[in-house]
């Protein structure tokens, strides 16, 4: 990947676009803007994504577009599993 840079304004972009602060946040110099989220999944943005995203609010956890960190954690967590066979025959 090119050498990135951060900007106050970019960080101000991504909190509209996500709704919350990030872990993290870069402008990488082909002008992608490379995000993560509170939970730790990671946005990788052209700027025809980021007029979208604005729009749309597709990205913004507050709004409730993306899971809120956690939300379904419990759900996702390997032990979580049923392991007792069903009906196999």
């Amino acid at each position: 990947m090119s050498p990135s840079s951060k900007t106050e304004q970019d960080l101000a972009l991504v909190r509209e676009i996500i709704g919350v602060d990030p872990l993290d946040f870069a402008r990488w110099i082909g002008g992608e803007l490379a995000i993560i989220l509170p939970d730790g999944r990671k946005l990788l943005l052209k700027d025809e994504q980021i007029s979208q995203a604005l729009r749309t609010g597709q990205y913004n956890i507050k709004a409730g577009a993306v899971p809120a960190p956690a939300a379904d954690r419990a759900k996702m967590h390997p032990f979580n599993v049923d392991f007792r066979f069903k009906n196999l025959a």
